[in-house]
């Protein structure tokens, strides 16, 4: 019967210290653990970016960049005419190109800096995970060809040297224009205000001495006649 009750006493202690040994087991090996993870992965997670996307940007840089190229041909290989209209025409022209160049541009350097800002997030790692994003630097290095390439052919000064030019031109046929008019005006033949069928002031005059002429000897000859 003393037996028996102290099985019963014993079994539930070994049990309990079972547990005890176990969980203080786990949590040893879970701090251990814990203490051994890095942040540094972390960072590389929140600094992580598709290859489509990096694909997406340089693809529409290169288009960007495309476009300007053939815009700026336009305005530097294009020889105006010489008329008054065709030059109008032509400076419209280039303001709308110089305008829409400048905005591509600006666009360009919103997507270099995208990638650099990403480039320099990887930059900053120090874990050899940096190599699984090798995409990342190859688009950094591609748009920043780009935008240099853009930088050394597109020359904003000469487009508005050319944009400046064509317009001293207009002011000049304009002004030749407006004296060619004034000549005309002036070589205009004078219009007379004499209405048609009229006399001349002297005239006038010359046959009222006439009229009263004839009077005046009517008169006297009427008077010698009486007496």
């Amino acid at each position: 019967m003393r037996r028996t009750f102290h099985k019963a006493i014993l079994l539930p202690c070994l049990c309990c210290m079972s547990f005890y040994v176990g969980s203080q087991i786990v949590g040893e090996t879970e701090a251990s653990f814990s203490s051994q993870i890095s942040p540094e992965p972390l960072r590389l997670a929140t600094a992580f970016v598709f290859p489509g996307t990096i694909i997406q940007l340089d693809n529409r840089a290169e288009e960007i960049t495309y476009q300007m190229y053939e815009q700026y041909e336009m305005i530097v290989e294009t020889s105006p005419g010489t008329s008054l209209q065709i030059l109008r025409d032509r400076l419209a022209e280039i303001t709308a190109i110089e305008q829409n160049l400048h905005q591509q541009f600006s666009t360009l350097q919103d997507m270099y800096d995208e990638l650099s800002e990403y480039h320099n997030q990887l930059q900053d790692q120090q874990t050899t995970g940096i190599q699984t994003f090798g995409y990342v630097r190859e688009g950094f290095q591609k748009a920043d060809r780009m935008l240099k390439e853009v930088r050394e052919t597109i020359d904003f000064q000469k487009i508005e040297a050319i944009r400046s030019s064509v317009a001293l031109q207009i002011k000049k046929l304009e002004g030749k224009e407006k004296v060619s008019e004034e000549q005309l005006q002036a070589n205009l033949p004078q219009v007379n205000s004499e209405p048609k069928g009229g006399t001349a002031p002297n005239q006038g005059v010359a046959t009222h001495s006439n009229t009263n002429k004839k009077v005046t000897e009517h008169d006297e000859e009427n008077s010698t006649h009486s007496e």
